[in-house]
């Protein structure tokens, strides 16, 4: 990352956006060379990241050669207007955020038990209420859907996580945005308040 100041090393940051981000960033290179960004619903286990998806296609390609893929995932926090800090001038204005981007290589899970663990991650990072019977191959109301369905797996060899919360900016402008965005009052203002405040 070549801002360092924006760098986190906070493992509770990237669990944080692995559970509460809901579509992730698919990368990949296609067959023509092209690289594609594919939107995916998913869950992580362990950093490991699970999603599902159609037994053909370019995903199935690049998983099946077990190639090199990224997977990227962000979580929006508030947007600073120029007018906090200028008058007229509009470069001021700024979004603040957290990501995350995982590299690593793609695989199939094939082992039907396996496979019925990712899907029940999805389901209960989905669907946390739950009302559904647990998903399992011995089930015949799943056997079929999970011997069609395929499950790819990006196991992580290098993980980043980036806080962008005003770090450039002086002390005293920082206070000055969190005090305003308490004052805005937003749901995340407030979140992106603490977040400033706890980087101080």
């Amino acid at each position: 990352m070549r801002r360092e100041e924006y760098q986190s090393t906070n493992q509770t940051d990237l669990k944080m956006l692995f559970d509460t981000v809901l579509v992730g960033q698919l990368g990949i290179m296609t067959a023509e060379g092209y690289p594609r960004v594919v939107p995916v619903n998913f869950a992580a286990v362990d950093g490991i990241v699970y999603f599902h998806g159609a037994p053909e296609g370019e995903k199935q390609e690049v998983f099946l050669k077990k190639s090199k893929v990224t997977f990227s995932i962000y979580k929006e926090f508030a947007y600073i207007p120029s007018h906090w800090r200028s008058e007229s001038y509009a470069c001021p204005a700024t979004q603040f955020y957290k990501s995350a981007l995982t590299k690593g290589r793609g695989s199939i899970i094939e082992e039907p038990h396996e496979k019925a663990s990712a899907l029940t991650a999805i389901m209960q990072k989905h669907q946390p209420e739950g009302i559904y019977n647990p998903i399992s191959p011995d089930d015949k109301m799943y056997r079929k859907a999970i011997e069609e369905v395929t499950i790819f797996c990006i196991r992580p060899e290098a993980t980043s996580i980036k806080g962008v919360f005003g770090q450039t900016l002086t002390a005293r402008v920082r206070k000055m945005i969190a005090g305003k965005l308490r004052e805005r009052g937003g749901e995340l203002d407030v979140a992106t308040a603490i977040e400033i405040e706890n980087s101080l």
